[in-house]
């Protein structure tokens, strides 16, 4: 099992390859021990599992656990180039378009660069939304 710190160093250097530098505040913290911090993501690792926790205003929002390190970069990085994707689109707006088209197109591209079971992953959560909530724009279904 990683330590904090060599899986801190990963997750930078996985940053990296999608241009964040090492004092981006889209990074997690990262805990020594138990410790999560009040807002914000929180990684941490204890003798069983790797933990990603997000929280708002005090509040435990998402929690991930998990023996495979891959599950919870994944969680951090979903993460990251979620906002990043949707900076992208509002820069690149195309009105007559669902932006979610836009935004999940930029958040894939990101993933695949980091890593691409990263990206399948993603892909296959992105279809899962769009059999409920499909893209509201009258053009052909599909992502792209």
């Amino acid at each position: 099992m990683l330590n904090i710190n060599e899986i801190k160093d990963l997750v930078l250097s996985m940053g990296e390859k999608i241009g964040l530098d090492k004092g981006s505040k889209l990074y997690p913290m990262f805990s020594k021990d138990k410790y999560v911090f009040s807002e914000g993501v929180s990684v941490y690792v204890d003798d069983e599992a790797y933990h990603f926790v997000a929280m708002e205003r005090g509040k435990v929002v998402v929690q991930h656990d998990s023996t495979d390190v891959n599950d919870i970069l994944y969680y951090v990085f979903e993460g990251i180039t979620s906002t990043l994707a949707s900076k992208y689109e509002v820069k690149h707006r195309k009105e007559d378009e669902d932006c979610r088209r836009g935004w999940w197109k930029e958040q894939l591209r990101l993933l695949e660069m980091i890593n691409p079971q990263f990206a399948r992953i993603c892909y296959q959560e992105i279809n899962q939304i769009l059999k409920n909530y499909p893209f509201q724009d009258g053009k052909e279904e599909g992502l792209f």
